[in-house]
């Protein structure tokens, strides 16, 4: 039987650098001779829709792209992952709850998962599946970024305009890492 994977959770604000940190691990993994996989909602089409993970940086790396409703039709691909691979999945609080039952079936499998995603939302409140994964992670990277407005170490995501809702996706055009003092609630229409 095959030694239960390790599940790694990135977590912090829009701007602290969740996915350049998966970028330069996937690049750290393949440099060694890992078998790598990395995931991505189609819901983020941020930077285009191509199977790519496209930091903020500018740094990007191969994906799969996902529908984030529907994780398990997925099954056939994460059945190609063998022990010792690693799994990578970013923003995961896009994720259905599905997610979770993936990520255990690959840690079971043997496969290290690796997830990042924003820990609570534009209102400060936990987001989709990401506490869940925090509470199953056997390591958590809590990342910060710089607060848009007096430039201390900003925790929290703040919205500036559009959309209603807890999801709408957009990049510096709708969102800004703001710290515990600057940080307020975008007022839906």
């Amino acid at each position: 039987m095959a030694k239960r994977g390790k599940l790694t959770v990135v977590y912090g604000p829009m701007f602290a650098g969740k996915t350049t940190w998966l970028v330069r691990h996937t690049e750290k993994l393949q440099k060694a001779g890992k078998q790598v996989s990395v995931f991505s909602p189609k819901l983020d089409d941020r930077y285009g829709k191509d199977a790519h993970l496209h930091a903020h940086s500018g740094l990007s790396t191969a994906a799969t792209l996902v529908d984030e409703k529907h994780v398990g039709a997925m099954r056939d691909e994460f059945a190609r992952l063998g022990a010792g691979a690693t799994a990578i999945f970013d923003e995961a609080m896009f994720f259905a709850t599905d997610i979770v039952d993936t990520v255990t079936s690959l840690l079971e499998q043997g496969v290290d998962v690796v997830a990042a995603g924003l820990d609570l939302d534009y209102r400060r409140q936990p987001f989709g599946v990401m506490p869940t994964l925090m509470a199953m992670a056997d390591e958590a990277v809590p990342l910060t970024a710089q607060c848009y407005k007096c430039g201390e170490t900003a925790a929290y995501t703040e919205r500036l305009a559009g959309g209603e809702g807890e999801i709408v996706v957009g990049a510096a055009d709708k969102y800004q890492p703001a710290c515990e003092r600057c940080h307020q609630v975008y007022a839906e229409a």
